[in-house]
This record gives structure tokens, sequence and C-alpha cells, in this order.
């Protein structure tokens, strides 16, 4: 178990405060949290160069891009844990879903499931 996890196992954490937190932060140029889509999966991942991350991860569809830093991809990986079905890839389910079309302004994607 990694630190951030045990330390976060131990509270309650207010998700929407947290990511509002997150999102008011300024990032270095280029640091960026991304949402893929690949079949029915979604990768939530982080780079510093997205080009070169994209060109070596299969995806059919890159469903949203916000600034952001490791702390905030963890935040995001724990959040959604529970649709989690390996590493940073995860199910379709209806808090992640919801969660991309905020950041989507509420366009929908290919396969986009019912929810």
């Amino acid at each position: 178990m990694k630190k951030w996890e045990s330390d976060l196992k131990f509270r309650t954490v207010d998700f929407d405060a947290t990511i509002r937190r997150c999102r008011e932060k300024t990032y270095p140029p280029g640091h960026l949290v991304y949402y893929l889509r690949f079949c029915c999966r979604i990768k939530i991942g982080k780079t510093t160069d997205l080009d070169a991350r994209l060109k070596s991860i299969p995806h059919e569809e890159i469903l949203a891009i916000e600034p952001g830093d490791v702390f905030f991809e963890q935040i995001l990986l724990w959040e959604f844990g529970r649709y989690r079905i390996t590493g940073e890839w995860f199910s379709q389910g209806p808090e992640l879903v919801r969660h991309v079309l905020e950041l989507r302004d509420g366009a929908p994607w290919d396969g986009i499931p019912d929810t």
C-alpha cells in the first residue's frame, strides 16, 4: 500500500471539495490528467508529454483532458476505485461517466453507456 492510500484510508475525504481545490491549483504547463476510452474501459492517467503518451497507449477516443499532477490523478484513481478493472483502467461506472461528462460539458462520446 502506498503512503497516500493509507493516509486516505483513515479519513473521510470530501471528493467534490478536493477536486475543486485541485482544479483551482496552478500546475506547470503541460502537466495533464487525461481520460481515454478503449472499448468499454476508461483510463485515467497523468502526463507531461501528451503526444508521446497517446502513442504508447491503445485507445479509441480521448474523452477529456484537464490540468493536474500526480496527487490529483491519485485522488481520482482512489475516488473511482470501485470501478477499477486493473491498474489505471476502469469500467464505465455511473459516477465516472458523470465526471467525464462534466469535463466535456455534457458532450457524449461513442459507446457511452446509459446512466
